[in-house]
């Protein structure tokens, strides 16, 4: 390997370099990985029930999308601000969780490196999921037990307001999508669990479970797996940014795909 390489990953990825820098959290090992794990199941449950089942029974406003989002922003009101205040510490150490500085050239470099991984996982690894799961969708049977289990069909209720549904669901795709849940998933899974596993166990060993976690929640609420590969990646990138220097950079680096790629969706299928 040349020398070039080796200081390269020397200086980005060595252990060393992703430690833990902020106990101030840690509690026992079984306590610690018990809430984690909890967390991810609370979220992963709270956000399915959320989207696959509370958008297709409440009352329809615009379309099934505005819906859609206006749940997942919702699940994530009522998720993060109890785990915000189930955490031990004041004010200023739960802000740690965040961090509030770009002034320090370490993060300036992590934010960049992350983007550049993230966008290269989308050119190529995203290419793989379609190549191997374009063809798994479980959408199909879920809307039909979904359907026995209600005694009804579902998708049936009219909008109350057809007219407004591109506008509506165009502003509530950026405020949810592109600003809010980049903000609510990076303190959940980043900030939270990834810290608390991180203190148990090697940093890697903390952003890999919870770069999979990330990912199978993704696959199990939307009920395809043709992101899951590519949401690993994702979840790598971030959470190596975070566990580097502090959750406000893989806040940042998830902010920018997101908001991104939400724009270029309105543009490309709403307007």
């Amino acid at each position: 390997m040349s020398s070039g390489i080796q200081v390269f990953l020397d200086t980005y990825f060595n252990i060393k370099e992703i430690k833990p820098r902020n106990t101030e959290y840690m509690s026992s090992r079984v306590r610690d990985l018990t809430s984690a794990l909890l967390l991810s199941m609370v979220i992963i449950g709270g956000e399915f029930f959320a989207r696959r089942v509370g958008a297709v029974i409440l009352p329809t406003i615009f379309d099934y999308g505005f819906m859609d989002l206006l749940c997942l922003g919702a699940i994530y009101l009522i998720i993060c601000p109890a785990v915000y205040l189930l955490q031990r510490g004041g004010v200023r150490q739960k802000a740690c969780y965040t961090g509030f500085s770009l002034k320090n050239i370490v993060q300036r470099n992590t934010l960049f490196t992350a983007i550049i991984i993230i966008v290269l996982g989308i050119q190529v690894v995203n290419r793989l999921d379609l190549l191997l799961f374009s063809g798994i969708n479980y959408n199909p049977a879920f809307i039909s037990s979904l359907e026995n289990h209600l005694g009804k069909p579902v998708y049936v209720n009219a909008p109350m307001y057809p007219e407004y549904s591109k506008i509506a669901t165009s502003i509530i795709f950026i405020l949810v999508n592109g600003l809010w849940v980049p903000v609510a998933e990076e303190f959940l899974w980043r900030g939270v669990i990834q810290t608390k596993l991180s203190y148990h166990t090697s940093p890697w060993v903390a952003i890999t479970v919870t770069s999979i976690l990330f990912s199978v929640k993704h696959a199990v609420v939307d009920l395809v797996l043709t992101r899951l590969l590519f949401l690993f990646v994702f979840g790598l990138a971030v959470g190596w940014a975070k566990q580097r220097t502090n959750t406000w950079i893989s806040t940042l680096s998830h902010g920018y795909i997101n908001l991104t790629g939400t724009i270029y969706w309105i543009i490309g299928k709403i307007l």
